[in-house]
């Protein structure tokens, strides 16, 4: 229904990309590649969960996982399959970033962003920059280690990602050793601006 909706085609599944950030090597697996009838491809990653929190966070531009792929490149190498090399090309020939989309299993919303405007039922527009501030934190982090400086956690920490960024706090709920360093402080270890403290 929502290729039907989008017009798209399936270019494949399930391949590998790579790329930088911040001078930093990364890479991840990406579930699908679709393409729509103006060439524009659009990066799938499907979630077991719902949309809720996932939407909120791409709307507080607290997301990085598709946002990141969508700037890395597919990994070629002699053992690439034929659907691997259509992948490339398909991403290659599309001179601006490809859309990126979560498809969530458990209601089967898909959340489509980099597409100015679509009319569909089946997808909801999520508008702007879904990873804002989640790079300026990671740049921001890379910025004291390059300086000497490790930053840790404040026991406001699980606070403000709850709220301000809708993001699981697993690390700091589950780690022995994220606690043991974690600073005592009201206030997160994340620098608020007017705009995050939604």
């Amino acid at each position: 229904m929502v290729l039907k909706s989008l017009d798209a085609e399936i270019v494949g599944n399930e391949f590998w990309l790579s790329g930088e950030l911040f001078g930093h090597p990364v890479h991840g697996k990406a579930d699908c590649l679709l393409r729509l009838p103006d060439g524009q491809p659009i990066v799938v990653d499907y979630k077991k969960s719902s949309s809720g929190t996932r939407r909120q966070r791409l709307q507080k531009g607290w997301d990085l996982q598709v946002d990141l792929y969508r700037r890395m490149s597919v990994r070629l190498d002699e053992r690439s399959n034929e659907s691997v090399v259509r992948i490339a090309e398909a991403l290659s020939g599309w001179t601006k970033l490809p859309a990126v989309a979560y498809h969530t299993l458990n209601d089967g919303n898909v959340l489509l962003n980099g597409i100015d405007e679509f009319d569909s039922a089946e997808v909801e527009l999520v508008a702007g920059d879904i990873a804002e501030h989640a790079l300026a934190l990671i740049s921001a982090r890379f910025d004291a280690l390059k300086a000497g400086r490790l930053d840790t956690n404040t026991t406001a920490d699980e606070k403000f990602f709850q709220r301000s960024a809708a993001l699981g706090t697993y690390a700091l709920e589950d780690s022995p050793l994220i606690a043991a360093f974690m600073r005592d402080d009201i206030n997160p270890s994340v620098a608020l601006t007017d705009n995050e403290d939604d």
